[in-house]
């Protein structure tokens, strides 16, 4: 007994499950049997219900008589002789629920009486101090009734109750934390059933709305887990070892939603099994009451064995063919949960009293689920109760708008209290009838524990289980229930199909979905997406981990399998020594919630990949060398969940150089500018954040330093796009405030930098009433530049302030003007100290795309080089290369932009394109879920002669090419829309689908007009306002070698520079295929198209588009594409 540790018993488990039945099959074979009825019969919780003699029944060749137990409450049916119900314990004796049990040979009273005074023991090996924060209002002196629910209502806003009467329990049923709340009646006594207050999925959002109350341990488990009270034996085993047995205990028994609390820091009824009330150790110097467990689980899978495997489950057991769950039977379980042969005989007389009272199912009905689901006797009666009535129960009226969301939609299952609900004697509204066809047959309903709830295969439930569904109901829920079936077993939709052949309602199957999330599993096989596009995935995935990331985040299968898209190497991990652990250290390190572990994880799988010294690295240079409290750390991880994966050499480190040596920035201001816009820290510096900055400089007159004080004003500035938003912002304006020059531009822009943020059509919406007020648009543009903080405004805020000087008596260009109080600068700027295009740009690529340095002059240039300054300034005249690094002033390196011009002799065509995905990148999006992308084309009107022939050539065009949407505007019934066909739709891959588009609809629109004897010239621009598409397609010679190439391949793209995950190839090499055939260049040998002659095609942004208003070209554009989008996502759905 003493050298006895914790371990698993697995296969042990299986050989003595096999011989228990063999000794019940073949009476021959020898049967180790305890005189159960001779035994007293222990109360193993606080919360165990009266029994009264059912039934009795002899069991096994032996002949031993077994008492059968039937709990009564107030619920139940009054059981007893004289049908009345046992009577109460009477006041000013213990409240607690443990009762006296009646059995044939029962304990004296005196006995169960002495042992209910000494059951409440109560565990505090850790304190919980997240947890129990006490009250020093609540402690003081006491107050009356009404003055507590006063108080109460103030701090949390919700109904008072006592908080001693309140307590924490997890529901195994529902899988959320419930606040209860102890009724008395009037004369001061407890009544037996607790009110539900509340329901949370997370334990700490529980105790945060609920602070001070006491947490309880699950109704099943009477004492705290052996990692908890029970020390390892220390002889044969190393430390490491010892720590990864107990890490590895308190990862399976974890509970969902409890975050970083562990089962140690509940309170317990019992601190251990000698506790129990009339436990008796085998000798006086027996101390292990692990040992004890084991011997006693022993007996009661004994004993759970004999009771299932009635005669007539016996006909149809073999010992070579068990039924499903008896591998799950194993010593483990029932040591842990400290079950006896007396707890087995009471649970399973309560199980059989609840199938035939509350179902109304035969007797053999009965003993058949409970023979396929013998686990069903392990569970806590009172759960499984709850559990039966929640399917019988009506469904609640229309007033629970919720549920009905829930419902029709199948959609925010988890922002429903569905204990409060079962509580209200509501649920799914199943009939007696069906409720008990469906245990009958598929009894894993009925589980409360995620490694019980799998479900037999299809076979085995069409062959042996006779579930018959029928092709069109399996259709028809697959149709149906897309949502919901996402990323579960096939037996899930089988069994769901047979739901509804049994006549429940799609309402009725997604509430209860959504209601007992154990109804699903995740499928363990990956899906075909997965396997093509990874070579690093499992044949078949771990359920146990999955399930593990299920509980602790409190997710559906869909988002797991979401997670695993994105992150396959997930399905790689141990749950106990990697999940687990990293898990632990961001929620620790960061100060996460539950909930914001949980928005974190699926937005960025990724991060489980993480070792715990990797995130304390990390952690502690955002801290020390950024200067960042725990709270911006936690608010910047919550914006940006990569933040903690970028490499602290290769990008942090790096953008804190940027910003405080060649922006200038105070070390000081850096936690603001990575608290408000984390994304920056993971943008490209040589390609992204130094070309900005070289932009601002040149457009506004600004040295470098200068930019970095408008990054410090408004870091998000550095997220916009040069053509997409700053330079078309910039000529506005120049224009609206009729802007002499670059300097004035720049000294606006220092004035009041957050208006670059705003829309132009909010700039023109100001302008315009300013004008329309002023009844001049000179004194408007005086006004704005005078105080170009009004733009700072929206146009809604801007419009009140008028209208309330306009309507005073206050002038209205005096109120106007700029005033000293408001908002406190950040940063203040002085004077520049260098000119602007003094800079010198350091660069190791001769085409300046990529940026390594900006200093401020020469000397800092030679500095930063080692070269010479004449050196320098001769490479800069010369264009030449030193030393493998080229050198510009920002003169030579900004040119004019490329001027659109057209050849007289050709037909010019111009395409808009445009591209759009539903749901929207944002922090509430989760990686992985199914998205659509929808795509827009426009013929632009250059006014050409023919151009209404080119639009019809157009669209016929594509209507051979795609499958078009009928366009919802008529105004815009020319424009082409289309879905995203491919797979993985996101931003990136639509934009560059939206190019492939626009050229597949070329090809084939010049193919037909060459056929039909058309042998004009004609010049093809294609305008795109997506700066990633046109980044890949802005390299002429490249796209002419790749679509040279008649298939793809790594080796290719891998000597022109690219990279085959970023480049999206299976949309970007037809896209080159098109380009190459429309320039006119040679097939290769394999291909069956031809090349197209006098042809020129380019690619453009949209900012580039010549004689049209921007925002008004691309602004409906978009909006059609969305519609697109989201027409794509609602059919699917």
């Amino acid at each position: 007994m003493k050298d006895r540790t914790w371990r698993s018993t697995t296969s042990s488990s299986t050989v003595a499950l096999i011989w228990a039945v063999s000794s019940l099959i073949h009476p021959s074979v020898a049967f180790r049997s305890v005189h159960h009825h001779d035994a007293p019969i222990s109360k193993r919780r606080k919360r165990s219900h009266d029994c009264v003699l059912l039934d009795q029944r002899t069991i096994g060749s032996a002949g031993h008589t077994y008492c059968f137990l039937a709990a009564a409450n107030e619920n139940a049916e009054p059981s007893g002789e004289n049908g009345t119900k046992p009577k109460r314990a009477s006041k000013g004796k213990s409240t607690s629920k443990s009762k006296e049990t009646i059995t044939k040979g029962s304990v004296e009273k005196k006995q169960a009486r002495k042992a209910q005074s000494t059951s409440k023991v109560t565990v505090k090996k850790k304190p919980l101090s997240s947890i129990k924060v006490p009250y020093k209002k609540y402690q003081s002196k006491k107050k009356s009734s009404s003055a507590k629910l006063k108080e109460h209502k103030q701090r949390n806003n919700q109904t008072a109750v006592d908080q001693d009467a309140m307590y924490i329990q997890f529901s195994r049923v529902f899988q959320r934390h419930v606040v209860y709340h102890k009724n008395t009646d009037g004369a001061g006594n407890t009544k037996s059933t607790p009110e539900v207050l509340q329901s949370f999925e997370f334990l700490d959002e529980a105790t945060t709305q609920y602070p001070g109350v006491r947490v309880l341990a699950p109704t099943d488990l009477p004492f705290p887990p052996p990692t908890c009270s029970i020390s390892f034996d220390e002889d044969g085993e190393t430390e490491r070892k010892r720590r990864s047995a107990r890490d590895k205990d308190e990862c399976e028994t974890t509970i969902a939603g409890m975050g970083l609390t562990s089962l140690c820091e509940l309170e317990y009824p019992f601190q251990n099994v000698s506790q129990v009330p009339g436990w008796v150790p085998v000798d006086e110097n027996f101390t292990d009451a692990l040992g004890y467990r084991y011997d006693q689980s022993y007996e009661a899978i004994q004993t759970l064995i004999s009771l299932v495997l009635t005669p007539t489950n016996r006909e149809w057991v073999s010992v070579m063919n068990l039924p499903r769950h008896y591998d799950r039977l194993d010593e483990k379980r029932f040591a842990m949960r400290g079950l006896t042969s007396e707890m087995i005989l009471t649970n399973y007389a309560r199980v059989m009293q609840l199938f035939s009272g509350l179902l109304g199912m035969e007797i053999n009905d009965a003993e058949f689920a409970v023979c396929n689901f013998p686990q069903i006797c392990l569970y806590d009666s009172d759960e499984l109760e709850t559990m039966v009535r929640f399917l019988i129960a009506p469904l609640p009226p229309k007033d629970y708008v919720s549920v009905y969301l829930v419902a029709d939609g199948g959609v925010g299952g988890s922002s429903v209290d569905w204990p409060r609900v079962a509580s209200k004697g509501y649920g799914a509204g199943l009939t007696v009838k069906q409720a008990g066809e469906v245990v009958r047959v598929m009894p894993e309903v009925l589980a409360l524990y995620y490694e019980d709830s799998l479900k037999p295969s299809i076979s085995y439930m069409y062959n042996k289980l006779a579930m018959s569904t029928g092709p069109d109901y399996l259709q028809t829920t697959v149709a149906t229930l897309r949502k919901i079936l996402e990323g579960t077993t096939l037996s899930d939709t089988w069994f769901f199909s047979f739901l509804a052949y049994n006549g429940l309602t799609w309402s009725q199957i997604r509430i209860l979905a959504a209601a007992l999330k154990l109804l699903r599993n995740c499928i363990l096989e990956p899906s075909w997406q997965i396997t093509q596009q990874y070579d690093r995935v499992r044949k078949e995935l771990k359920r146990y981990e999955l399930d593990y990331l299920r509980q602790r985040l409190q997710i559906a299968p869909s988002d797991v399998q979401n997670m695993i898209k994105i992150h396959p190497r997930l399905s790689g991990y141990d749950a106990c020594f990697n999940i687990k652990p990293t898990l632990n250290k961001l929620q620790q390190n960061f100060g996460l919630t539950s909930r914001e572990m949980a928005t974190v994880i699926q937005r960025m799988p990724p991060l489980i990949g993480m070792s715990t010294e990797n995130i304390d690295d990390k952690v502690q240079w955002f801290m020390t060398s950024a200067g960042m409290t725990k709270e911006q750390c936690r608010s910047s991880l919550l914006k940006q969940p990569s933040l903690i994966q970028y490499s602290i050499a290769n990008t942090l480190q790096p953008k804190l150089n940027f910003f405080t040596r060649e922006l200038g920035v105070e070390q000081s201001l850096l936690p603001r500018i990575i608290t408000t816009t984390p994304a920056l820290v993971g943008y490209s510096l040589s390609e992204n954040l130094r070309p900005k900055v070289i932009y601002l400089m040149k457009r506004c007159a600004l040295d470098q330093y200068q930019v970095g004080v408008l990054v410090a004003t408004s870091p998000s500035l550095l997220t916009l796009s040069i053509k997409g938003k700053i330079e078309p912002m910039l000529d506005r304006i120049s224009l609206l405030l009729d802007v002499s020059g670059n300097v004035e531009l720049g000294e606006i822009v220092m004035t009041a930098p957050r208006m670059l943020h705003q829309s132009i059509s909010s700039l023109d919406g100001k302008f315009d009433l300013l004008a329309l007020l002023l009844k001049s648009g000179e004194k408007a543009s005086t006004i704005l530049r005078n105080n170009p903080s009004l733009l700072q405004w929206s146009l809604k805020a801007f419009k009140e302030r008028v209208d309330r000087y306009s309507n005073s008596d206050t002038d209205l260009l005096s109120s106007l003007q700029p005033f000293s109080n408001g908002r406190t600068k950040l940063v203040t700027h002085s004077d520049p100290k260098y000119k602007y295009n003094d800079a010198v740009i350091i660069s190791t690529d001769s085409s300046f795309d990529a940026i390594d340095h900006i200093c401020p002059d020469l000397s800092a240039a030679a500095k930063e080089t080692g070269l010479s300054k004449s050196v320098i300034k001769s490479a800069i005249r010369d264009s030449a290369c030193v030393q493998g690094i080229f050198f510009s002033s920002i003169d030579n390196l900004l040119s004019p932009g490329q001027e659109l011009t057209v050849d007289p002799g050709a037909v010019p065509i111009s395409i808009a394109v445009t591209s759009q995905i539903y749901p929207n990148d944002n922090k509430n999006y989760v990686r992985g879920q199914s998205r659509s992308g929808g795509v827009c084309l426009k013929v632009i009107d250059e006014g050409q002669d023919d151009y209404e022939s080119i639009v019809e050539d157009f669209s016929n065009a594509a209507a051979s090419s795609f499958a078009l949407i009928t366009n919802p505007y008529p105004a815009s019934s020319n424009n082409i829309l289309t879905i995203f066909p491919l797979l993985n739709a996101s931003k990136n891959r639509c934009s560059l689908f939206s190019l492939w588009a626009a050229l597949r609809v070329v090809e084939t629109m010049l193919k037909k007009r060459r056929k039909g004897g058309d042998d004009r010239e004609y010049d093809v621009k294609v305008f795109s306002d997506s700066n990633y598409a046109l980044k890949l397609v802005q390299d002429k010679n490249r796209m002419l070698k790749l679509g040279s190439s008649f298939t793809y391949n790594k080796q290719l793209l891998t000597s022109m520079g690219m990279n085959q995950a970023y480049s999206n190839i299976d949309i970007l090499h037809p896209l080159v295929r098109s380009y190459s055939r429309i320039n006119g260049q040679d097939e290769p040998v394999q291909s069956q198209n031809y090349k197209i002659d006098g042809v020129s095609l380019d690619f453009f942004h949209s900012m580039e588009i010549q004689g049209n208003e921007l925002y008004v070209l691309t602004s409906p554009l978009k909006r059609q594409a969305k519609y697109v989008a989201f027409w794509q996502t609602t059919k699917e759905l």
